[in-house]
């Protein structure tokens, strides 16, 4: 029998989930409040102009220009107070480490770019009652496979968009996307070890890089084998090694520097990282 062999296909990009999708005609005093949420967004301008504030800077953005945000930037728009504007919104989660290049990245659609962008809007409108925003309500009549299809185009619209600014004079930026999760995690770890005598929290640290929580908690898993929390609990009992050996504090009041909300807890996780206990540790010659 012939042998055949199956080759596995690279997702580069990939869309976990959709969250809005809306076609907006705006008025020339529109104004968006500022907000800020963990997924990414798109904005292109079909028509008018409008300014884009990003974390309090302001971008003009005229017919034709697409702008990416990432997650966690503030932002809000407004309105050019001249004429009207029609925008496109899409925004999206994705855990591709690729999507970083597009960070805060402005540019011009071309016409085959604004013809998958059209093929997009279309999908959407036969499968979903638009804007969809906090709940997608479906066509009573969609057409089959519509969700897919709309995924589908999304992710080719990325992946064309990202083959553009690796062409152009921008960048030369896959060749550093694999430094990518290396960097998100060296960051997540220098955080740590600043806060080794606070309590952690994970949400904050992860809004300071502009990933979520799942992405950065993921890419962290692959990276160093463990979960951020059992990093951060390594970190803080090497730390208290450090002050039994360095200090003459006792086990309560160490317990209580390094934030251990219970000593006794403090002894249990000493105990289960080490294999002693930290009176053990404290008695023992080699101290490692």
């Amino acid at each position: 029998m012939k042998k055949y062999y199956k080759h596995t296909i690279k997702n580069i990009v990939q869309i976990k989930n959709i969250v809005t999708i809306e076609y907006l005609e705006l008025p020339v005093d529109y104004v968006y409040p500022s907000e800020k949420h963990e997924f990414w967004e798109l904005v292109y301008i079909d028509k008018g102009s409008i300014f884009y504030y990003i974390d309090g800077a302001p971008t003009f953005m005229s017919e034709g220009d697409l702008f990416f945000l990432s997650p966690y930037q503030q932002h809000s728009i407004k309105g050019n107070n001249e004429r009207s504007s029609n925008i496109f919104v899409l925004c999206f989660n994705s855990v591709s480490p690729f999507l970083s290049m597009l960070h805060n990245y402005k540019t011009k659609l071309q016409r085959s770019e604004k013809g998958i962008l059209t093929k997009l809007l279309e999908e959407a409108e036969n499968t979903f009652a638009l804007p969809v925003r906090k709940n997608a309500s479906y066509l009573e009549n969609s057409r089959f496979g519509g969700e897919q299809m709309i995924k589908l185009y999304m992710e080719l619209f990325l992946i064309t968009i990202l083959r553009k600014k690796n062409s152009s004079k921008e960048g030369n930026a896959f060749f550093i996307v694999d430094n990518v999760a290396e960097e998100i995690v060296s960051s997540v770890i220098a955080a740590m070890k600043k806060q080794v005598y606070e309590k952690i929290y994970i949400d904050e640290i992860c809004e300071d890089i502009h990933y979520s929580r799942s992405y950065v908690s993921k890419l962290f898993k692959e990276q160093t084998g463990k979960s951020i929390i059992t990093y951060f609990n390594e970190l803080k009992i090497t730390e208290a090694k450090k002050l039994i050996r360095e200090t003459s504090c006792n086990m309560a009041e160490i317990s209580d520097r390094l934030n251990f909300s219970d000593p006794r807890y403090f002894n249990l996780l000493f105990k289960k990282i080490t294999k002693m206990t930290p009176i053990q540790y404290k008695n023992s010659i080699h101290r490692v």
